[in-house]
């Protein structure tokens, strides 16, 4: 697998990662506690589970950003190398 294809792979799962913090963030801000004494109605968001999946999103954009920077060190000392 060339450079170039990692990069790509660790860019999709950085765009992966920033669309789970999107949904995720979304979520959050509709949740609205209903006022004291009364019945909530519609839908409800299970607040740790959206907060468990931004720890997940964070996890994996750290993970594919160490990707990018080891792949860009390679870069480097094939360049110091070749040089």
């Amino acid at each position: 697998m060339g450079n170039m294809q990692i990069y790509g792979t660790a860019l999709a799962g950085l765009e992966r990662a920033q669309a789970q913090v999107e949904t995720a963030a979304n979520r959050i801000a509709k949740a609205s506690a209903p006022p004291p004494g009364s019945t909530p109605a519609g839908d409800q968001v299970d607040l740790s589970q959206e907060i468990t999946g931004l720890l997940v999103a964070r996890e994996a954009f750290e993970a594919n950003l160490a990707v990018i920077d080891s792949v860009s060190e390679l870069d480097q000392h094939l360049i110091d190398i070749l040089a």
